[in-house]
């Protein structure tokens, strides 16, 4: 039953890649005063050329912060993609690139995580927050063709919108189904 609705999942998360893209948000991780943000609209699966270079912006206000780790984790948690910032400054920013060479789940979801190393000596632990991301297909959606006939143009022309739509909410991770629906409200990422 669980191989019949992974798959069943699988072919929801392509049928979506294909008829309609995922809108564009902007997403943001807080840790220990630690703050990463990314512009989702860029997240593109890779291109023929291999690799893909992905962006986050940072800005550190903690203290006795050692390093600054942003990982992209498969559904089994293998990394994916890596980028790290090392000992910033206090009250420093910038942005951070991260290379990405093999997506292993396709579009997603993957996990993005925030993770933040302390110095031994700050007598702070470590700490370490996630969000659910996904990479934008770049297939475009499927359009309609042209017919000097009306009725094979009526033919041609149908496109199946979903009756529903499946997201989960950034915040609980927790999925809903939505009903008469063709892309998920705010706070929530289309799955």
């Amino acid at each position: 039953m669980k191989k019949i609705v992974i798959a069943m999942a699988s072919v929801g998360l392509l049928a979506g890649s294909v008829v309609g893209a995922i809108p564009a948000q902007a997403g943001n991780l807080n840790s220990a005063g630690v703050s990463i943000s990314w512009d989702e609209s860029t997240f593109y699966e890779l291109g023929n050329t291999g690799c893909s270079q992905f962006l986050f912006n940072w800005t550190n206000g903690g203290r006795g912060i050692y390093s600054i780790r942003i990982y992209i984790l498969s559904r089994f948690g293998d990394k994916v993609g890596d980028a790290r910032v090392i000992t910033p400054r206090e009250g420093a920013s910038g942005v951070q690139s991260m290379q990405i060479c093999f997506l292993t789940d396709g579009l997603g979801p993957y996990t993005l995580q925030l993770y933040v190393w302390q110095w031994p000596s700050s007598g702070i632990p470590d700490t370490q927050v996630t969000a659910p991301i996904s990479f934008l297909s770049r297939t475009p959606a499927a359009q309609p063709t042209a017919s000097a006939d009306p009725a094979a143009a009526a033919e041609t022309t149908t496109v199946a919108k979903p009756k529903s739509v499946k997201c989960i909410s950034k915040k609980t991770f927790k999925s809903k189904t939505f009903k008469n629906k063709t892309k998920c409200p705010t706070g929530w990422v289309k799955i």
